[in-house]
């Protein structure tokens, strides 16, 4: 019993390992012991055109499944969204002069003061008209109280 506590005790712990492991250099190209079959790309002026064709085959089809993965579509379709998203609601809201068919005229300011003033319940800081539908929801909330 006591000789398999001391066997432990003398091992080294896991903190010394991991420490032994993170000091050592990373591998480089010069000391990697595993070596490539072959070099990627291979130099296509040195094939002759069968495995040039062979060569161009291999890579359409990988350039096709890292094109075609569904985390990349999922990444595009997202990305489409918010820059369309994005460019419609700056064109709406917050561009100053838009031509429209030819014309140069302002939009109304009512468009651009909405999202600013949270629709228009507040401005400054003071409370405004209140709109109809918030009235409504108001005085149910008033009668069942």
């Amino acid at each position: 019993m006591f000789c398999v506590s001391a066997r432990r005790l003398a091992q080294a712990g896991k903190d010394s390992i991991v420490a032994s492991v993170a000091s050592k250099p990373a591998l480089t190209v010069f000391d990697n012991p595993y070596t490539a079959r072959k070099a990627w790309p291979p130099a296509v002026d040195h094939l002759n055109p069968a495995q040039q064709l062979r060569f161009e085959k291999k890579y359409k089809r990988r350039v096709y499944l890292a094109c075609h993965s569904p985390k990349w579509q999922k990444a595009t379709k997202i990305g489409q969204l918010v820059s369309i998203t994005g460019v419609l609601v700056y064109a709406l809201f917050f561009s100053g002069e838009i031509p429209w068919w030819g014309q140069m005229g302002t939009r109304p300011e009512d468009p651009r003061q909405k999202p600013r003033t949270m629709y228009g319940i507040l401005e400054n800081g003071e409370p405004q008209d209140v709109p109809d539908f918030l009235k409504a929801e108001a005085d149910l909330d008033i009668k069942t109280n």
